[in-house]
């Protein structure tokens, strides 16, 4: 296992956090302990799943992100849009990733700013297909008592948290639908917090990968360190047996990006899906 803490930068920290990578079957680079400007964003935040569904008959076939896979490990400070930005960059090939190069790249923006993204290239089969990158967002915002889940609407009633945003009650699979491609997580009553937005590559669920996102109550149990899912399913649905309130209370929120991939480029040109995490409040 790969290991680390950052402190950045260290003579006036923005960003604290650990990482790892770990071995099989892996979820990508870890992060723990997340802090911004000394705030608590993240217990633990990871990709644990990755999955390609080829049109025709190949596959699919499920993805690990590991040690045993791993090139190299780059971490370095760049701008992004005249920001001061910390960069962590993983690149993975070979082993049970075949033909594919995948770079789990995540950007940490000085104004408290999270791009967590997927860069593939490569192709397994001369046929069109799709990722379905899965990453797993344990927010514990000022703590893991208190985080409240939303989602953004056109409708103009205000519940207390903004026109047009609702909160997720109970645990939930979301879709992305006209008026409904934001979601957030705050720490109630008055914040702060992080709205969550579909890179603009993201694609929507289809019948192989049914859902945009979940809203889940933290159960240690449930965190299994990528052995979630199979090629044929991700399994999440299982995870919402109980149905438990999600109100102000732990919560960890699954994004999923669907990521197209036409064959025309013999694999040659890298592609890029993730979320936009945007800090909101004090």
């Amino acid at each position: 296992m790969k290991s680390g803490f950052i402190n950045w930068p260290w003579e006036d920290p923005i960003w604290t956090f650990h990482w790892w990578i770990a071995d099989f079957p892996g979820e990508g680079t870890v992060f723990s302990q997340v802090k911004y400007r000394g705030r608590k964003i993240f217990h633990k935040a990871s990709v644990p799943l990755i999955r390609v569904h080829y049109d025709g008959n190949h596959g699919p076939y499920k993805d690990s992100l590991n040690a045993h896979n791993l090139s190299y490990i780059k971490i370095y400070q760049c701008q992004i849009s005249g920001l001061l930005t910390l960069a962590v960059d993983a690149y993975h090939k070979g082993g049970s990733l075949g033909r594919y190069h995948l770079l789990n790249r995540w950007l940490f923006l000085s104004d408290g700013t999270i791009l967590p993204q997927l860069h593939s290239a490569g192709l397994q089969h001369d046929a069109n297909h799709r990722h379905h990158v899965y990453w797993r967002f344990d927010f514990d915002i000022d703590g893991a008592s208190s985080d409240l889940a939303l989602y953004h609407s056109n409708w103009a009633l205000d519940w207390g948290y903004g026109p047009g945003w609702w909160p997720i009650e109970s645990e939930s699979w979301l879709l992305k639908s006209p008026g409904e491609r934001a979601w957030a997580v705050m720490n109630t009553p008055n914040g702060p917090g992080y709205v969550i937005t579909p890179g603009p590559f993201d694609g929507r669920a289809d019948s192989f990968s049914l859902a945009d996102a979940y809203v889940l109550r933290y159960r240690g149990s449930e965190d299994l360190q990528g052995a979630l899912g199979s090629r044929y399913s991700d399994d999440l649905k299982t995870l919402m047996k109980e149905m438990e309130s999600t109100d102000k209370t732990d919560i960890v929120f699954w994004y999923i990006a669907h990521l197209p991939h036409v064959a025309h480029d013999n694999g040659d040109e890298w592609h890029v899906c993730g979320p936009i995490l945007r800090r909101f409040g004090v």
